[in-house]
């Protein structure tokens, strides 16, 4: 049973490293939305896939100790338990930051999509205006047409 233990605290460590990891890149992936800087954006969105990939890794390793009893496990030492808790409750706090700051990156970038839409929108609404002007200009109004018999 030690040995179960001590391969959970190997888990969760890494499943903190992981989100630090992750929570750093976002912190930089809301650096990148402000700034508009899209491509800088899609690297960082696939770094952080990898790290989300390994971190799903890790999740499934640690399903089995989910189902055991956490006062049945016996640590090798008091401060090896007390360490892994702390790293669980990191971990859930990083796990909310990181949700926080997702959802911010979605309403900014949902925002400036909107944005673009309407400039968009403008954009074709002034290129038909003109249009219309031009074909106004190819038939004037004012002169009189000496050819058609009218």
């Amino acid at each position: 049973m030690t040995l179960d233990t001590d391969r959970l605290a190997e888990l969760v460590a890494q499943k903190r490293q992981l989100l630090q990891s992750v929570q750093e890149l976002v912190v930089r992936q809301e650096e990148m939305v402000e700034r508009n800087e899209m491509t800088a954006l899609l690297e960082a969105l696939t770094v952080k896939q990898k790290l989300l990939d390994q971190l799903q890794a890790v999740e499934r390793c640690l399903a089995p100790f989910r189902e055991q009893d956490p006062a049945a496990r016996s640590w090798r030492t008091e401060q090896l338990r007390e360490q892994t808790a702390a790293h669980l409750e990191t971990c859930q706090h990083l796990l909310a930051d990181i949700l926080q700051r997702e959802k911010r990156c979605e309403a900014a970038l949902l925002q400036r999509r909107e944005e673009t839409a309407a400039q968009l929108r403008n954009l074709c609404t002034s290129g038909q205006m003109l249009a219309a002007y031009r074909t106004a200009e190819a038939y004037p109004q004012n002169h009189l047409d000496l050819v058609s018999g009218e």
